[in-house]
């Protein structure tokens, strides 16, 4: 969990303002897939009733901008999921400028990166 925290911290050094409200209205795929690609043996989940992605993190559970969240109505994420929601919903902040911080940061998520386990 060590890594999810330091993302999440990360985040909200950068925006200083209402994280959450920016990841929970159009970005929250582009923060499933952060965790994704940095937590080996996570899944993207989607959850379509409230279309709304988040991170499966091993045995841990799911995850998203506010912490675990329940699991109901979730789902392993397909490429048309994905397709759909990039489509569909943009998130409010400059990706490309948030990509160039999170890359400078890298160095210190990597100190970080974690191997969860299966369970």
């Amino acid at each position: 969990m060590e890594m999810y925290l330091k993302i999440i911290h990360l985040l909200e050094e950068y925006f200083k303002e209402d994280t959450k409200s920016l990841f929970l209205s159009g970005g929250c795929l582009f923060l499933a897939e952060l965790l994704h690609n940095n937590i080996n043996h996570s899944k993207i989940m989607i959850n379509r009733c409230s279309e709304h992605c988040a991170t499966e993190i091993g045995c841990y559970g799911i995850y998203d901008i506010t912490g675990k969240i329940s699991s109901e109505n979730f789902r392993c994420a397909t490429k048309r999921d994905l397709l759909y929601m990039k489509k569909n919903y943009t998130p409010r902040f400059n990706i490309e400028r948030l990509n160039k911080y999170l890359s400078t940061a890298r160095g210190e998520m990597d100190d970080y990166h974690i191997f969860c386990p299966t369970c």
